[in-house]
């Protein structure tokens, strides 16, 4: 199966100052990405790490 990737180019910001988009839309705080569990829904935070 394909994982998804968080979005970390995009034209405009979709999240605010100090968080990044999941693959599924939602945002979580920067910090949060590879920190070695999934804070994702998708657990898209973890796969680009």
């Amino acid at each position: 199966p394909r994982k998804l990737l968080p979005k970390f180019k995009t034209d405009e910001p979709v999240c605010p100052e100090g968080k990044l988009q999941c693959a599924g839309g939602e945002c979580i705080d920067k910090e949060l990405f590879c920190n070695g569990k999934p804070d994702c829904k998708d657990e898209s935070d973890e796969n680009a790490c």
